[in-house]
């Protein structure tokens, strides 16, 4: 299967940092447009790192995590200042802040999922 048009300006916008949303109906590629933008970066020195809103969406990829392990954000029941903070000053988030400093590109499948809160989180991180 190759990509169409739309598909493969999806894989390049992603390539150049854009942030980009793939959204369709059921059927429509958008898991096959993410692998081949996760193939295509792989082949790059880009640091990649796939995250799901659920577990359940995290099985589709090996070695990714839910975003909110992956953020620190946890169970949502600190604020993005405390978070933030934590991120930035608690050894139990160490994990966290690397991931968050050296990820030049991040996937969140089923990112329709995510709250209004998680959204302004990662934006402050």
């Amino acid at each position: 299967m190759s990509l169409n048009e739309e598909q493969n300006l999806a894989v390049q916008r992603a390539l150049e940092g854009h942030n980009i949303l793939i959204h369709g109906p059921a059927g429509t590629g958008k898991s096959y447009v993410i692998k081949q933008i996760i193939d295509t970066i792989k082949k790059t020195p880009k640091i990649l790192s796939v995250t799901a809103t659920t577990g359940t969406a995290c099985v589709a990829y090996p070695d990714d995590m839910t975003i909110h392990k992956w953020s620190g954000y946890g169970d949502g029941r600190n604020n993005k200042k405390e978070i933030a903070e934590l991120v930035q000053h608690n050894r139990h988030y160490m994990e966290c802040k690397q991931r968050i400093i050296e990820t030049d590109i991040l996937i969140i499948d089923e990112c329709s999922m995510m709250s209004r809160k998680l959204f302004e989180c990662l934006d402050y991180l």
